[in-house]
């Protein structure tokens, strides 16, 4: 889990240069880890 998570981070740092990417990986991100917690 905290690997995902470190590979997650990597994918935001190189998300960020556009930033509706950005946007979509934290909504995205933010579902998953949700979901998880909800679990």
């Amino acid at each position: 889990m905290w690997n995902y998570l470190q590979v997650e981070r990597t994918n935001y740092k190189l998300a960020r240069s556009g930033e509706k990417w950005c946007f979509v990986e934290i909504f995205r991100d933010f579902l998953k880890i949700s979901s998880i917690f909800k679990v």
